[in-house]
C-alpha cells in the first residue's frame, strides 16, 4: 500500500528505471522526463498542460488566461475525445481546439493545418500545440509524424503524439516503420494496458524536456521538502511531474514485460543494466 508520489523507496526507483528504459525505446534524450498515469486520457491532459506552460507568451501559472490571447490546439477529427476534455479542463474552452479534416487514410490533412495555423495567427490567436495520432481508436490511422515534426519545428509549435493505441508498435520490427517520426515528438502518451498486455491501469507520458515538465507541476511545500537521508530523500519525485501527490504503485506491472522484447529492428539485442528492451 505504498504512496508512489515520491520518497526514497522501491516504488519510486522502479518507476524511474522504467522511465530510463522508455527513453531508450522511444529514442528520447537522457534529460527527458516521464510519469505513469491512469491512462492515455490523463497522459494527454498532463502533456497539454506542459505544452501550454512552455509555449505561452506570458506567465500562465501566475496569471491564467485572463485578458490574454486565445491559445490554440490542433488535431484531426479522428482524435480521441480526451483531447477535447483536456482543453476544457484547462479552461481554454472548446473554441481553442481546432479539429482538422483528414485525408482518405484518415490522417490529418497537413495543407488544411498549415492554412488554419496561419489564419489563427493573423486573427491574433496563439497556436501552441499539434496533437498527432499514432493509432486512432476508429481506424488505427497514424498521422504523418515526420511531416508534422518538421512543421512544428518551423512554426515553433509543440508536437504531442497520442500513441495510446499505437506507440508501442516500436516494439515490433515489422510495425515500427508505421510510427516513424514518433521519436521527434515533444511528448508522447501511450498505454501499457493495451499492447503492453498488463492489467489496468498503466498509462505513460514521456516529455522530451524534463525541466519544462517539472516547472509545469512542481510546487514547493514544507511537507514535501527533500532531505539527504531517510524516507524524504531521493530525487526526482513523480509528484513533481503531474497533478497527483497520492499515487499507487503502477510501475511493477509494465516493469515485468519489457525483458520479453529482446531485440531491436536490426535483430541485435539491446541490454540496459542487465535488462533487455527494444531500441529502434
Amino acid at each position: 500500500n505504498t504512496n508512489a508520489g515520491g520518497f526514497d523507496q522501491g516504488a519510486t526507483y522502479a518507476e524511474l528505471q522504467l522511465l530510463d528504459w522508455l527513453k531508450e525505446m522511444m529514442e528520447f534524450p537522457r534529460t527527458a522526463s516521464g510519469i505513469l498515469t491512469s491512462g492515455g486520457s490523463v497522459a494527454n491532459l498532463v502533456a497539454l498542460n506542459v505544452a501550454r506552460s512552455s509555449m505561452a507568451p506570458f506567465a500562465i501559472r501566475a496569471t491564467g488566461h485572463a485578458q490574454q490571447a486565445r491559445m490554440m490546439v490542433y488535431a484531426s477529427t479522428e482524435t480521441h475525445n480526451s483531447v477535447q476534455r483536456a482543453v476544457e479542463l484547462m479552461g481554454l474552452g472548446t473554441e481553442s481546439l481546432a479539429l482538422m479534416p483528414v485525408d482518405d487514410a484518415y490522417r490529418l490533412d497537413i495543407s488544411a493545418l498549415r492554412a488554419r495555423v496561419s489564419a489563427d495567427r493573423r486573427a491574433g490567436h496563439v497556436p501552441f500545440c499539434i496533437v498527432a495520432n499514432a493509432g486512432t481508436v476508429n481506424t488505427g490511422a497514424v498521422d504523418p509524424l515526420d511531416t508534422l515534426a518538421d512543421f512544428c519545428r518551423d512554426e515553433k509549435l509543440w508536437l504531442h503524439v497520442d500513441g495510446a493505441f499505437g506507440a508501442l508498435a516500436v516494439w515490433s520490427p515489422q510495425l515500427a516503420p508505421l510510427v516513424a517520426g514518433i521519436e521527434l515528438a515533444d511528448s508522447i502518451a501511450f498505454d501499457f494496458h493495451k499492447w503492453g498486455q498488463v492489467p489496468y491501469d498503466a498509462g505513460f507520458l514521456l516529455v522530451r524536456d524534463g525541466e519544462l515538465h517539472r516547472q509545469t507541476f512542481a510546487s514547493p511545500a514544507s511537507y514535501l521538502r527533500r532531505e539527504t537521508r531517510g524516507l524524504a530523500a531521493g530525487a526526482p519525485w513523480p509528484s513533481d511531474y503531474g497533478p497527483d501527490l497520492s499515487r499507487g504503485f503502477r510501475a511493477l506491472k509494465p516493469w515485468f514485460p519489457l525483458p520479453a522484447r529482446p531485440r531491436d529492428v536490426s535483430g541485435k539485442s539491446v541490454d540496459l543494466g542487465g535488462r533487455r528492451i527494444i531500441k529502434k
